[in-house]
């Protein structure tokens, strides 16, 4: 089964600034995995954003990007109180600086799941081979010349 089609399957992200935090308390974001249709909607979502770099439309419009995509999270804690933030796509200008949710957004873009990920899914991975495509090499000067 292709992987943006097994419903309920998600995938995570954890900020670049959080790697040394434990994973059992690293804040993690959860999204679907995108097909090519979203894929291709998320790069034209880009382009307007990077379109509009420098103004307060460029905040808004990333935090609507990344709402459209994440579907929870966990270990977002309120730094006062230390207790649970819920869920709630409408918080995230709360919890998330737009240099975070910045990084989130591209991430979401590059994601490749891991071997494992397929593995777990049960997908159909391709065969490997030894030689797939035929090397070609471009032609000398001497050749192009001759």
């Amino acid at each position: 089964m292709p992987i943006a089609t097994a419903k309920g399957d998600t995938f995570k992200l954890w900020l670049r600034s959080d790697e040394k935090i434990p994973d059992e308390m690293r804040p993690k974001f959860k999204f679907i995995f995108l097909t090519g249709r979203q894929q291709r909607k998320l790069a034209e979502s880009l382009d307007e954003f990077r379109a509009n770099w420098g103004n307060v439309k460029t905040i808004d419009r990333l935090f609507a990007i990344l709402q459209e995509y994440i579907v929870d999270w966990e270990n977002i804690t309120d730094p006062k109180t230390k207790e649970a933030i819920p869920f709630n796509k409408e918080k995230l200008m709360d919890v998330l600086r737009f240099q975070e949710a910045n990084e989130l957004v591209y991430g979401i873009f590059g994601f490749v799941p891991e071997l494992e990920i397929l593995k777990n899914l049960e997908s159909q991975l391709p065969t490997v081979t030894e030689k797939s495509v035929e090397v070609v090499t471009a032609p000398s000067e001497k050749t192009k010349s001759a």
